[in-house]
């Protein structure tokens, strides 16, 4: 098995920083503003949408990637929270991506904790993206659909993965 690291680029860790920063300030500060009394249903409210907030950003950190693991029957994209399984005999097609931040974002996160989600562009189409640093950007064509992810390495992991490459 090889491992490939994956880091956020230091553009993408400053956005992380500060985004971060004014989060937590801002639900600081609104929390400060909802729980003093009177205690009525707009403060409910308030702590509803908050938590809710709260439940999608933490959502989205829980998705980062933090590992590729490459065995012989499939590369496994590990996250905080969970894994993706991509079978080795799947994939049609592996290249490096150029201007990642041009595609559009239909559900996800394209800044902070890096690009992480579902995007869409007029090459690719949909594609899901793990990616946390744009300049290592590596396109994973499989028989159902594209997968974009980001290592140290990416001429390596290129490498290893057109060595068992099936077109079908």
């Amino acid at each position: 098995m090889k491992q490939f690291k994956v880091q956020l680029s230091r553009p993408l860790l400053w956005v992380t920083v500060i985004v971060t920063l004014i989060l937590v300030g801002l639900f600081s500060w609104l929390f400060s503003l909802v729980v003093h009394p009177p205690f009525g249903l707009d403060n409910w409210i308030w702590l509803i949408v908050m938590g809710s907030l709260l439940i999608i950003l933490v959502r989205f950190a829980c998705m980062q990637p933090v590992l590729l693991e490459l065995t012989d029957d499939r590369l496994t994209i590990v996250r905080v929270c969970g894994k993706v399984d991509i079978s080795r005999h799947e994939i049609v097609e592996v290249y490096r991506k150029k201007r990642l931040w041009l595609d559009m974002k239909i559900f996800g996160d394209a800044g902070w904790f890096g690009y992480i989600g579902v995007f869409w562009n007029k090459k690719e189409g949909l594609h899901r993206d793990y990616v946390k640093n744009l300049s290592k950007a590596v396109v994973i064509r499989t028989n159902h659909g594209y997968y974009i992810v980001s290592c140290e390495h990416p001429g390596d992991l290129i490498h290893e993965l057109k060595k068992s490459m099936h077109v079908l």
